[in-house]
């Protein structure tokens, strides 16, 4: 397993979500044909730096604009710092690299201090170094962050005076604090006198105050904590370190009751508290107090056997009883240390067996039967258990620590990954359904019947053309004339029908019947007269209405047309949609099926690893049984020499009392 398998599928993993995941709403989006159209930048870029900002680098690095010619250089400098937190070093340094290269001011000074603390995190510190020498302006909230990243890789340099000079010139601050911190354990390393590093120290205490994390947006605590409460953890944890460390200086000095004052301010709760415990016990023990020593290496007997410290509180209880003059509570304090060590070889074993039958990963960092063994208190039972201990435990060496983040990234990946899969398959059933709904439609939708419809009313309103030119010609008023004026018209011509039937059927007078006639003529005439009145109107008005009926009959051909073009391109647009989402499912399978073959191969060097440090630490513990027993039973002879000595010489004063009787 390489870290070069590992970054190479972060890269395969980030394309292939910039091309499907984040294609639908975010970098790129989808479309028909195998391409990609770009969302507007503003759009995509605020899409990303939302998933950075909520610490989700691969989704902020799939989200981002593929092109970056508009992109605001922060902007660019938050991409590669996302490559660098998601483990593509490499990409994040050209890209630190290129902005540096590009801009000036501010930008450029960023960029050169997230490409030199890359170079220090990855244990690059001439290249860190060189990369910190080229800013010479730095933005206010983000300069005790480089000044003690600077620091720290001088340190390493071991150009301890000019790291001192640099540290001096910062502001009050948890980066101070630390700062100083590092100063101190490096004039440890090459002092022989204790004042310098207890000074720096006592320096580092005094500065670490709240002043704010100095920390850009994105570079902050786990998601879920707030970042006050991630400061405050982080300054309660050096105030423990810079305490333990001061108490260790003070107490190599022989300056006893200095070190107990700084070991009792440890936190009861701090990873540092058994260490604390077992070196305040130290202080009472060599001031010859054993009953206070003893008392504080019992508080830390309650920690796990794994942290440093412990054991030796265990030996160190018999010890001071011994010194005490108390053989029966140094017997028992042995019996009560073998019980332990027996009690975590146990522990270790069922560890070891069950990480070589189910793995690492199964068996520390999911549910497993280790989670059902005893813990150690009853208070914080999630933190105190065998499990949790060592985990920790093997969690110290940073290697380890890195390969088990990989593996956990691996994890979250292969569940990405999955869920990219169960979209795929959604959106694939839905192109099915609607390919089969386009069949249905299909027959559901006879197209050819509305158009025969149409085609009988395009006929008809060309008789009805037909029919105005006509009346046109013939100048036929009637035939365009309103419908009551035809009514009337037909209305005249049906009263003359009857008054001739009335004047065949029976006798009339004659005067009459001639009045009538003129009547109905008259009758006649006006209404001729006003259809001949309305004949331009009524001509203007059908063809009005011809020229409108012609407007929609061609709009529903038209919709006709396109309906016909929906059934028949349409499903062939989508089985087109429908092979890039196999093929895009195929593909993802593929990485899902070489993701999990990498958790495997890591998942197998991590317990490799981890048997092999925990049967290290099980020979350190029975190395310590051992110690002890041999201890109890050099404790037991002694006292069964002192019981047969004073036996023996209790026979001898009662042999010689005896004698002096016989005597007299």
């Amino acid at each position: 397993m390489t870290k070069v398998s590992i970054v190479t599928l972060r890269a395969m993993l980030i394309a292939t979500l910039a091309g499907w995941i984040g294609g639908a709403t975010g970098g790129r989006a989808f479309a028909a044909g195998n391409h990609y159209t770009p969302l507007p930048v503003g759009l995509a870029t605020r899409y990303a730096l939302f998933h950075y900002y909520q610490h989700r680098d691969l989704q902020a690095l799939a989200r981002f604009p593929e092109t970056h010619e508009f992109v605001h250089p922060d902007n660019r400098l938050i991409f590669h710092k996302s490559e660098a937190r998601f483990g593509l070093t490499e990409n994040a340094r050209l890209g630190f690299t290129g902005i540096m290269r590009e801009n000036q001011g501010n930008i450029a000074a960023r960029a050169a201090f997230e490409l030199g603390k890359l170079e220090y995190l990855e244990g690059n510190n001439a290249a860190a170094l060189d990369a910190f020498e080229r800013i010479n302006q730095m933005d206010k909230k983000l300069l005790p962050v480089y000044q003690s990243y600077h620091s720290a890789a001088l340190i390493n340099a071991g150009d301890s005076r000019k790291a001192a000079t640099l540290i001096a010139r910062m502001d009050p601050g948890i980066w101070a604090a630390y700062a100083y911190y590092n100063l101190a354990k490096s004039y440890h390393g090459k002092d022989s006198n204790m004042s310098r590093p207890l000074l720096a120290l006592r320096v580092s205490g005094a500065l670490n105050v709240d002043q704010g994390t100095g920390v850009d947006q994105g570079t902050g605590g786990d998601q879920g904590i707030s970042a006050d409460e991630t400061a405050r953890a982080a300054r309660m944890e050096l105030s423990d370190r810079i305490y333990l460390a001061s108490g260790v200086l003070a107490l190599q000095e022989q300056d006893n009751e200095k070190a107990r004052n700084f070991l009792s301010k440890v936190m009861v709760n701090s990873p540092f508290a058994p260490q604390a415990l077992f070196a305040h016990g130290l202080t009472f023990a060599e001031d010859g107090n054993y009953r206070n020593a003893i008392q504080s290496w019992y508080r830390a007997k309650k920690y796990p056997l794994t942290i440093e410290g412990v054991s030796r509180a265990h030996a160190g209880i018999a010890f001071a009883f011994l010194q005490e003059g108390n053989r029966f509570r140094a017997i028992e304090s042995y019996l009560e240390s073998i019980s332990a060590y027996k009690r975590e070889l146990r522990v270790l074993n069922k560890i070891i067996h069950t990480i070589q039958k189910i793995g690492f990963y199964q068996s520390m960092l999911r549910e497993s039967e280790l989670d059902r063994l005893d813990s150690f208190l009853e208070e914080n039972i999630n933190t105190n258990t065998p499990k949790a201990a060592y985990l920790v435990f093997l969690a110290r060496e940073k290697a380890f620590y890195g390969k088990m983040e990989d593996l956990v990234s691996m994890e979250k990946i292969i569940a990405l990954l999955d869920d990219h899969l169960g979209d795929l398959d959604i959106f694939q059933g839905m192109l099915t359904d609607r390919i089969k709904g386009f069949s249905k439609a299909r027959t559901r939708i006879q197209t050819a019947r509305y158009k025969s419809v149409l085609a009988r009313v395009d006929k008809q309103s060309a008789r009805i053309d037909q029919s105005r030119k006509n009346a046109a010609r013939n100048k036929d008023f009637l035939s365009v004339a309103s419908g009551q004026v035809q009514q009337q018209y037909q209305k005249i011509g049906y009263l003359r029908s009857r008054l001739q039937r009335i004047k065949n059927s029976q006798p009339v007078d004659r005067q009459q019947f001639k009045v009538m006639e003129e009547k109905l003529d008259r009758f006649e005439g006006l209404v001729i007269w006003r259809a001949k009145e309305l004949f331009p109107l009524n001509m203007e008005k059908i063809e009005e209405e011809l020229a409108s009926l012609a407007f929609e009959v061609d709009s529903l051909e038209a919709a006709i047309r396109r309906v016909d073009d929906v059934l028949s391109i349409g499903p062939v647009s989508l089985e087109t949609k429908l092979k890039q989402v196999a093929k895009a499912r195929k593909k993802t399978a593929a990485l899902k099926l070489r993701s999990s073959r990498l958790l495997v191969e890591l998942d197998k060097e991590l317990g490799e690893i981890s048997i092999q440090r925990l049967k290290g630490k099980k020979e350190e513990i029975q190395t310590e049984y051992e110690l002890a027993r041999l201890s109890l039973a050099r404790l037991y002879e002694t006292i069964a020499r002192a019981e047969h000595s004073a036996t023996v010489e209790q026979g001898a004063r009662q042999g010689k009392g005896s004698s002096r009787s016989e005597k007299k």
